[in-house]
């Protein structure tokens, strides 16, 4: 929803930073140190100081107790703390790299790549996905994503999206969908050297789950099934139908596809390595 706030004028101690995603670029301005942090902190690694096509601008006004976020002038989301407004501030950023490239198909997901090939673990926030692909990355994997894989439909190639990586708090108990998304998120560290940089194919598609209490237990997933649940994790179905779904379909004959249910993660990411493994041996 657009908020009527009139436009911003751009103070003389605004900062402004440039996200990329390949040669296409987001700016963001703040006069707010500690909101500049925040944003510098999430994008950590797709910062720039490399020329480039700004594909869109984006202030963070911050004043009288509110935190504006402008998309070229106009005002669409207001809030009473940076907090609040952050998860918008993300998904806005996220969008506009959507828009700018519809030849992508964006799915929610995280991906870890080892052996110049990418494991990719499509689902909703609270599945697990972020936490699946730390323990990987720890383990010596490189580091795509933990929210955001865009597949290029004519390669297969998965690339690069690296926001920093958050990962929830771990319940002992099965908890609503609702009360997944109250449980804090911490913001975890990659490695030095351990971001991918390049589109990689993909070797496997976990779809993870977490599961209090449950057996770990890593099964193959059939491609109709697959099929559906891809399309309910892409960001841009509405942009592209026909197409994301001719992709996603071929993608599953030819890509194999597992359902992960987990309740240790680091057990999960065993099998999930040794499962790779097999792959690679046969």
């Amino acid at each position: 929803m657009t908020h009527s706030a009139s436009p911003p004028e751009r103070r003389a101690d605004t900062h402004i930073v440039h996200i990329a995603f390949g040669t296409h670029q987001v700016a963001i301005g703040t006069s707010d140190t500690a909101v500049l942090e925040r944003v510098q902190t999430t994008f950590r690694a797709m910062l720039t100081s490399t020329p480039g096509h700004v594909i869109s601008s984006l202030q963070i006004v911050c004043g009288d107790g509110r935190y504006r976020l402008f998309i070229n002038d106009a005002c669409t989301a207001e809030r009473t703390s940076y907090d609040d407004l952050y998860p918008h501030v993300t998904r806005t950023i996220v969008s506009q790299f959507i828009h700018a490239r519809p030849d992508l198909i964006w799915l929610h997901a995280g991906g870890v790549a080892y052996d110049n090939t990418v494991a990719v673990f499509p689902g909703s926030w609270g599945c697990g996905k972020s936490t699946l692909v730390m323990r990987l990355h720890e383990q010596g994997w490189t580091y795509l994503s933990d929210d955001v894989i865009p597949i290029d439909p004519h390669t297969s190639l998965a690339l690069p999206f690296p926001l920093t990586p958050r990962v929830r708090a771990v319940s002992d108990e099965l908890l609503s969908r609702q009360q997944v998304g109250t449980l804090p998120k911490l913001t975890m560290e990659v490695h030095p050297g351990g971001v991918c940089h390049q589109p990689l194919p993909l070797a496997g598609i976990i779809f993870p789950q977490y599961v209090p209490d449950a057996q770990n237990c890593l099964t193959p997933h059939s491609p109709a099934a697959a099929a559906a649940d891809l399309l309910q994790n892409c960001l841009s179905f509405v942009k592209h139908r026909e197409t994301a779904l001719r992709t996603l379909c071929d993608l599953v004959q030819r890509v194999p596809i597992f359902r992960l249910t987990f309740a240790d993660s680091q057990y999960a990411a065993d099998l999930v390595r040794e499962a790779f493994a097999q792959q690679r041996r046969n």
